[in-house]
């Protein structure tokens, strides 16, 4: 993208995938596809390939429009309340 926003997205999510596997922690790359039983250097290997191919892509067909993938926030206000049991009155 050349939108800084997105592209600052793109190169975090680039670089935790891509991250060194002896730094490991609880929210790394390879934690997280192990605790999701995915193979992850399988995964990663397929991602690289993947953006190779759409670069090999928008090369050789540059008017082409490209993949446009949108990034939207969650909402920061929910309006259930987690863990709390709705209140109920009881008639005596």
């Amino acid at each position: 993208s050349r939108h800084s926003n997105a592209r600052r997205l793109y190169v975090d999510a680039e670089q935790w995938i891509m991250a060194d596997r002896s730094a490991c922690n609880a929210l790394s790359f390879d934690t997280v596809c192990e605790a999701l039983c995915i193979n992850s250097a399988l995964l990663r290997r397929r991602i690289v390939d993947w953006k190779h191919s759409v670069r090999r892509q928008r090369a050789e067909h540059p008017d082409t429009p490209g993949l446009h993938l949108k990034v939207t926030s969650h909402p920061r206000h929910s309006s259930h309340h987690r863990g709390r049991p709705a209140s109920v009155s009881h008639a005596m």
